[in-house]
């Protein structure tokens, strides 16, 4: 993976051809709002629907499990040697029941509200993606290693300045 994109990125830092080189940054560019896009819109939602929901439901589910079995072992140690459970095993396992239902219920709804929110403000959209293509063109010249090297946005505004003063003097 590496390699593929020290070879992307060499060709676009060193490519010679200005028209090609003149595209090839917007349609990166393009490329990377479309998956932030996708990944924000699509991608959050279902993890959390599918994924992160259903890891909460299973570890409230084991932490209601865990209380209980306390409550359970509370009360049968009071009751094997013949006394009445004190108030605090009726609490624990009150506690460990409605404590479960309550998250499961708000997990729930949680779940599904994430089901309709698709909307993303196109403002985190732009902001991800001027973020992660600022971290690209600093990372660019690291990875090729070269003397030579010029980030790709300061090369393609070089690009656009000389087919600008090519075609307007």
């Amino acid at each position: 993976m590496t390699e593929l994109a020290t070879r992307i990125l060499g060709w676009l830092v060193h490519a010679s051809d200005q028209p090609a080189r003149l595209f090839v940054f917007p349609a990166a560019v393009l490329l990377v709002l479309i998956v932030v896009r996708i990944v924000l819109r699509r991608g959050v939602p279902w993890f959390f629907r599918e994924i992160a929901a259903r890891v909460l439901i299973v570890v409230v589910g084991g932490a209601v499990v865990a209380v209980l079995a306390l409550d359970f072992l509370l009360a049968s140690a009071c009751r094997l040697i013949r006394l009445r459970p004190p108030a605090l095993a009726y609490l624990i396992g009150d506690a460990g029941t409605s404590g479960g239902r309550w998250a499961h219920r708000h997990l729930r709804r949680l779940a599904a509200a994430t089901r309709t929110r698709y909307r993303v403000n196109g403002l985190v959209v732009l902001a991800a993606a001027a973020l992660t293509i600022w971290w690209l063109n600093r990372q660019t010249c690291g990875l090729v290693a070269d003397a030579s090297c010029e980030p790709p946005v300061s090369a393609w505004v070089d690009s656009l300045g000389a087919v600008w003063r090519a075609a307007f003097g």
